[in-house]
Protein backbone atom coordinates (compact mmCIF):
# COMPACT_ATOMS: atom_id res chain seq x y z
CA UNK A 1 0.00 0.00 0.00
CA UNK A 2 1.20 3.51 -0.80
CA UNK A 3 1.28 5.96 2.09
CA UNK A 4 -1.15 8.85 1.87
CA UNK A 5 0.59 12.21 1.28
CA UNK A 6 -0.18 13.37 4.82
CA UNK A 7 1.27 10.14 6.26
CA UNK A 8 4.43 10.54 4.19
CA UNK A 9 4.72 14.16 5.31
CA UNK A 10 4.41 13.06 8.95
CA UNK A 11 7.00 10.31 8.37
CA UNK A 12 9.49 12.89 7.09
CA UNK A 13 8.74 15.41 9.83
CA UNK A 14 11.02 16.02 12.78
CA UNK A 15 8.11 15.50 15.19
CA UNK A 16 7.61 11.77 14.59
CA UNK A 17 9.02 9.28 17.08
CA UNK A 18 11.14 6.36 15.93
CA UNK A 19 8.49 3.87 17.12
CA UNK A 20 5.71 5.69 15.23
CA UNK A 21 7.85 5.91 12.10
CA UNK A 22 8.61 2.19 12.14
CA UNK A 23 4.91 1.39 12.72
CA UNK A 24 4.01 3.59 9.74
CA UNK A 25 6.65 1.89 7.59
CA UNK A 26 5.02 -1.46 8.42
CA UNK A 27 2.10 -0.27 6.28
CA UNK A 28 4.18 0.65 3.23
CA UNK A 29 4.26 -1.15 -0.08
CA UNK A 30 6.16 -4.44 -0.19
CA UNK A 31 8.18 -6.09 -2.90
CA UNK A 32 7.83 -9.71 -1.86
CA UNK A 33 9.20 -9.76 1.68
CA UNK A 34 11.11 -6.50 1.24
CA UNK A 35 10.13 -3.04 2.53
CA UNK A 36 9.97 -0.40 -0.23
CA UNK A 37 10.87 3.24 0.36
CA UNK A 38 7.64 5.28 0.22
CA UNK A 39 9.34 8.43 -1.09
CA UNK A 40 8.48 9.22 -4.71
CA UNK A 41 11.20 8.40 -7.26
CA UNK A 42 13.22 6.40 -4.73
CA UNK A 43 13.57 2.76 -5.75
CA UNK A 44 15.34 1.49 -2.64
CA UNK A 45 14.02 -1.54 -0.75
CA UNK A 46 15.21 -3.28 2.38
CA UNK A 47 14.87 -6.56 4.23
CA UNK A 48 13.82 -4.97 7.53
CA UNK A 49 11.64 -2.10 8.74
CA UNK A 50 14.52 -0.73 10.78
CA UNK A 51 16.88 -0.57 7.79
CA UNK A 52 14.15 1.17 5.78
CA UNK A 53 13.65 3.57 8.71
CA UNK A 54 17.37 4.47 8.63
CA UNK A 55 17.18 5.02 4.87
CA UNK A 56 14.08 7.24 5.13
CA UNK A 57 16.09 9.53 7.42
CA UNK A 58 18.23 10.45 4.39
CA UNK A 59 15.17 12.05 2.78
CA UNK A 60 14.65 14.48 5.66
CA UNK A 61 15.58 18.10 5.13
CA UNK A 62 17.22 18.50 8.55
CA UNK A 63 20.76 17.14 8.67
CA UNK A 64 22.13 18.01 12.12
CA UNK A 65 25.43 16.07 11.97
CA UNK A 66 28.09 18.11 10.16
CA UNK A 67 31.61 17.09 9.19
CA UNK A 68 34.16 19.44 10.74
CA UNK A 69 36.56 18.81 7.85
CA UNK A 70 34.40 19.52 4.79
CA UNK A 71 31.06 20.79 6.19
CA UNK A 72 29.01 18.00 4.58
CA UNK A 73 25.90 17.26 6.66
CA UNK A 74 24.16 14.00 7.53
CA UNK A 75 20.83 12.92 8.99
CA UNK A 76 22.31 10.22 11.23
CA UNK A 77 25.36 10.30 13.47
CA UNK A 78 26.48 6.91 12.11
CA UNK A 79 26.53 8.30 8.57
CA UNK A 80 28.84 11.11 9.72
CA UNK A 81 31.07 8.59 11.50
CA UNK A 82 31.33 6.50 8.33
CA UNK A 83 31.99 9.62 6.24
CA UNK A 84 34.90 10.70 8.46
CA UNK A 85 36.81 7.59 7.36
CA UNK A 86 37.02 9.12 3.88
CA UNK A 87 39.16 11.89 5.38
CA UNK A 88 41.31 9.74 7.67
CA UNK A 89 41.86 6.83 5.29
CA UNK A 90 41.00 4.47 8.14
CA UNK A 91 39.44 1.18 7.04
CA UNK A 92 37.97 -0.24 10.27
CA UNK A 93 35.73 -2.92 8.78
CA UNK A 94 37.17 -6.32 7.84
CA UNK A 95 35.77 -9.04 5.61
CA UNK A 96 34.63 -12.08 7.63
CA UNK A 97 35.18 -14.54 4.77
CA UNK A 98 37.88 -17.09 5.77
CA UNK A 99 41.20 -16.23 4.17
CA UNK A 100 40.10 -12.78 3.02
CA UNK A 101 42.03 -9.90 4.52
CA UNK A 102 40.22 -7.06 2.76
CA UNK A 103 39.22 -4.01 4.78
CA UNK A 104 36.87 -1.17 3.97
CA UNK A 105 35.33 1.97 5.41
Amino acid sequence: MKLKPESLQHLLSEAITKADAIALLEKTERLGDRFVCPVQNCDKNYSSKYTLYRHVQTHKAKKPFQCHMCSRSFTLKQYLKDHLYTHTGERPYKCNYPGCNKTYN
